[in-house]
């Protein structure tokens, strides 16, 4: 989609992808995909038909389009994914990086993404790209210049290109011209804007560019306006926190960025399967 012209002196300042943090939370327990792995082992290890791992596949695709550090957040199976990913084998170039968040207790993607904010001391643009999806990555680096460009908060990765795979078509609406977030579904249904000219309807793609240091300003300011529901585990950014930016004036800028392809959630047995087969689809 396009985005309102930006002034030359802001590409200048562009931040290199390689200095991008990816966060990737893959501490889950993974319920879905259980009749699949029987839980002895995490999805992320799943082989492909290319002989290698979902979160080898995954990584190596990110480190292709420029990607260079790697948060891995992790909770169950924290082990056979810190033996698995430290023998480096993943990694395809010499200027990678890679360091692990460990929860003690189950937090949720959004708290595992805080938890390795804080304890990891890390600053400037982050990616948070889930460890179980194969995504359009051209596009994904794309967005992440984007965001840059703009210096937004939050920008959502959304795709207009569904498929039979395709889930939460339809939940997010986007200014088609400026990528302002316009409307999100989330758990307490809200009505719905009638679409015009300048706005279109998206499914959620999951991978979310973000400032790092306004990330956890958004969830304190959100609790602040919600004293009555609970912290911990903490709200849900795509079911809570979007839906409330979008429900009333804050000063938090959250943009939609149409990657434009197919996606692919790894996340029951049967896409798992398929995702075995296809993943060349992906690359």
């Amino acid at each position: 989609m396009n985005a309102e012209q930006i002034p030359q002196s802001r590409h200048i300042e562009q931040r290199s992808l390689s200095d991008v943090e990816i966060i990737m939370p893959i501490g889950g327990l993974a319920t879905r995909a259980a009749a699949f792995t029987q839980d002895r082992y995490p999805k992320h290890l799943i082989p492909l038909s290319n002989g290698r791992t979902v979160i080898d596949t995954i990584c190596g695709e990110l480190q292709s389009v420029g990607f260079r550090k790697f948060t891995f957040c992790l909770g169950h199976h924290a082990d056979q994914l810190m033996e698995h990913l430290d023998t480096e084998q993943w990694k395809t170039t010499s200027n990678t990086s890679h360091t692990f968040s460990i929860e003690q207790t189950p937090l949720g993607p959004d708290g595992a993404v805080l938890m390795a904010i804080a304890t990891q001391a890390l600053k400037g643009q982050g990616l948070i790209v889930p460890g179980d999806m194969l995504l359009p990555w051209p596009s994904v680096a794309a967005m992440s210049q984007r965001h840059a460009d703009l210096d937004s908060d939050i920008t959502l990765g959304v795709t207009s290109h569904t498929t039979e795979f395709t889930t939460d078509t339809g939940n997010i609406i986007g200014h088609t011209e400026t990528g302002k977030l316009v409307w999100c579904t989330g758990r307490e249904t809200t009505d719905r804007p009638t679409l015009t000219s300048s706005t279109k309807e998206f499914a959620s793609a999951a991978a979310t560019a973000i400032s790092i240091e306004r990330f956890p300003q958004l969830y304190t300011a959100y609790n602040d306006a919600h004293p009555e529901k609970p912290t911990t585990p903490p709200a849900s950014l795509r079911d809570d926190l979007m839906p409330w930016v979008t429900s009333g004036p804050t000063d938090f800028d959250v943009r939609v960025y149409d990657l434009a392809g197919e996606i692919l959630d790894l996340g029951t047995p049967d896409r798992i399967r398929f995702g075995q087969d296809n993943w060349q689809k992906y690359s």
